[in-house]
């Protein structure tokens, strides 16, 4: 049996049905990228993988992302990137539903040193 290793860019919905949730995987399509066209909005991301996915794992994994984004190491590393510019930074709770497609977690700190969730 052999490994399909795929490169997405985000996943663009999860649906679920009858205890299995799907998983749409998108990307730049290749060839507009090999022609130099660079996609402008989320529309024009293609379809790249559908994975299904029962709802036991589903939670499994939603664990796991859980705790990593919960791992200092994890939030060092989203910090370095928002600084690079690569990320947006979020400035409030409206951010992710304003327009923002991918938006990240990054944990924010209270003037004590408390976490705001």
């Amino acid at each position: 049996m052999s490994i399909n290793e795929k490169f997405v860019q985000a996943i663009s919905s999860i649906n679920y049905n009858n205890g299995i949730f799907s998983l749409y995987f998108v990307g730049q399509d290749p060839h507009k990228i090999a022609q130099g066209i660079m996609p402008e909005t989320d529309e024009e991301l293609a379809l790249k993988q559908v994975i299904h996915i029962p709802a036991s794992g589903f939670i499994y994994m939603a664990s796991i992302i859980k705790n990593m984004l919960e791992d200092s190491r994890i939030n060092m590393e989203f910090e370095k990137l928002i600084a690079a510019g690569l990320f947006p930074a979020l400035q409030n709770e409206t951010d992710i539903t304003e327009g923002s497609t991918a938006p990240y977690l990054v944990e924010k700190k209270s003037p004590k040193g408390k976490k705001n969730t």
